[in-house]
């Protein structure tokens, strides 16, 4: 009875049991003969499970798909960087290189061709500045060597024993006033000429100087010749001064505001060697000429060693009343006598023989000779020629 009143009275029964499993479809719609529990499928699935494998393969570790992902997918930031750095360190030399060669204009004018043409700019103008120094300082030799001269001649007159004393005063004042300006003139060329040119630039101004003079020469046809020749002058002194290293040498050696007689006189001599203009050329000549103020003054104490009197405040037997220098050397003096007796030719003869024995004059001969004669005195006249000789006045 107890089983009756269930409706579904085999659900009670155990699972293991012998007896066909049934469940509510078996039991309302009878059994499924469609299924076939015994398959191969079944068979084998059963199997693969017993051997703990699945039949469809093994499932993938998560781990190892994990470090597959990070292998395949993830950068290198060390990499990536050297990668970087050594495309900009190419490009840096790149640029380095495009930038510093001349020969590189593929972006047009670099800084290589820019720092050319800069430097020879640059040359050019130094070598212009040195130029117009150098032609400065010959501009300021012309007037020390005019300026020397002139001194040298004062000082010497000073000195000389054949200058009277009242001169010597004189030239020694002259001398004195001179010199001041001259020592200033030294010192300013030293300043113009203190640089030392390197060889390798020293083309280069004189090149630049060069240059100049051609363009001068070219204008011959245009302007005043006399004013262009002596330009062209100047910058061929400009020229020797540029490269006469011994000349410059001797300028520095010399301390300008304590420099003597001597030292004046060498840069004035070796200044002349080197000095193309005409300034230097006429300075030349005057220290070839004779001293003609030494041969009057000679003149003058040969005739007053024949008459005491001779140009004092008395009177006395000679008058001197014309010389001439000739250019071929020869003297002609001309005079008079005056005595109270007839001892006119005497005196004429004694100045012979004075003129004679000197070492200034040499073939003294009477050219002439007349006398004149009243009751109170007697007076003559007479023309003496000689010639000086060869080296005995110093030159000036």
């Amino acid at each position: 009875m107890a089983n009756e009143d269930k409706i579904f009275p085999t659900l009670q029964k155990p699972a293991g049991s012998g007896e066909e499993s049934k469940n509510v479809f078996t039991e309302l719609f009878g059994k499924d003969l469609s299924q076939k529990p015994g398959s191969v499928m079944n068979s084998v699935v059963e199997q693969q499970e017993k051997k703990g494998v699945s039949f469809f393969g093994n499932k993938p570790k998560v781990e190892l798909l994990s470090m597959k992902k990070l292998v395949t997918h993830t950068s290198n930031p060390g990499a990536s960087a050297l990668q970087v750095s050594l495309l900009a360190l190419v490009v840096t030399i790149g640029f380095f290189l495009s930038q510093n060669s001349a020969r590189f204009s593929l972006f047009g004018v670099n800084a290589a061709v820019r720092v050319n043409t800069l430097q020879s700019q640059t040359n050019d103008l130094t070598a212009e500045v040195r130029v117009q120094k150098h032609l400065a300082a010959a501009l300021l030799l012309d007037q020390y060597a005019s300026a020397a001269d002139q001194y040298l001649y004062d000082v010497q007159e000073a000195t000389s024993v054949y200058t009277s004393q009242n001169k010597k005063v004189e030239y020694a004042t002259d001398a004195t006033e001179v010199k001041p300006a001259l020592l200033t003139l030294l010192s300013q060329i030293q300043d113009k000429l203190s640089e030392v040119i390197p060889d390798a630039e020293l083309a280069a101004a004189i090149l630049v100087t060069e240059d100049l003079a051609n363009e001068l020469r070219s204008q011959e046809d245009e302007t005043d010749n006399q004013s262009l020749l002596q330009d062209i002058q100047d910058l061929e002194t400009t020229k020797s001064l540029l490269a006469n290293t011994k000349f410059k040498a001797l300028l520095s050696s010399i301390t300008a505001s304590e420099a003597t007689d001597a030292e004046i006189t060498l840069i004035f001599k070796a200044y002349h060697s080197i000095n193309a203009s005409s300034i230097s050329i006429v300075s030349e000549l005057k220290n070839t000429r004779p001293k003609w103020s030494v041969a009057l003054d000679s003149l003058e104490a040969i005739v007053k060693s024949v008459d005491p009197l001779f140009n004092t405040e008395f009177p006395g037997n000679l008058t001197v009343t014309n010389v001439i220098f000739n250019s071929d050397r020869s003297v002609t003096i001309s005079g008079a006598t005056y005595t109270p007796d007839t001892t006119n030719f005497t005196l004429v003869s004694n100045l012979i023989d004075a003129l004679e024995a000197s070492e200034f004059f040499k073939n003294v001969e009477d050219r002439s000779f007349s006398k004149n004669g009243d009751k109170a005195i007697y007076t003559g006249s007479y023309s003496i020629s000689m010639e000086l000789e060869d080296n005995p006045i110093p030159h000036e």
